[in-house]
């Protein structure tokens, strides 16, 4: 009889935050907090975008959506985030569809967290 292991899937991304902290200082405190929830939703728009080209099996747009949430999520620190969706865009280029399935997964995981985190990073630093 097989045993079934179950692995933990909890996502904990680091952030630079000396690029938050610039980002704050270069833009001032408004328009960072303008800049980061754009983003932010942008982000979570490109994630639903990735699923459904999962699913539809349009690997090219894969590749062309993770390369757009990389470059966007390491404007404003999130370089986990930028990594996964990197590794995305290399699994996509190969046709793998269970690497893709699966990295596309952690790639929600790791972009929740790290949104969460850089939203909350962003509203306690000091002004």
């Amino acid at each position: 009889m097989a045993q079934v292991v179950h692995l933990a899937t909890h996502e904990r991304p680091e952030l630079d935050d000396s690029a938050v902290t610039e980002l704050r200082q270069m833009m001032g405190e408004s328009r960072f907090q303008e800049v980061v929830e754009e983003s932010a939703f942008q982000l979570i728009e490109k994630l639903c975008q990735i699923e459904k080209a999962v699913n539809a099996r349009a690997f090219e747009d894969v590749f062309r959506l993770s390369k757009r949430v990389s470059l966007m999520s390491i404007q404003v620190g999130m370089e986990d985030f930028a990594h996964v969706a990197e590794d995305l865009q290399a699994c996509s280029e190969t046709g793998d569809l269970v690497a893709i399935e699966a990295v596309a997964a952690r790639l929600s995981r790791v972009g929740e967290a790290s949104l969460f985190s850089v939203l909350q990073l962003a509203d306690s630093l000091p002004a």
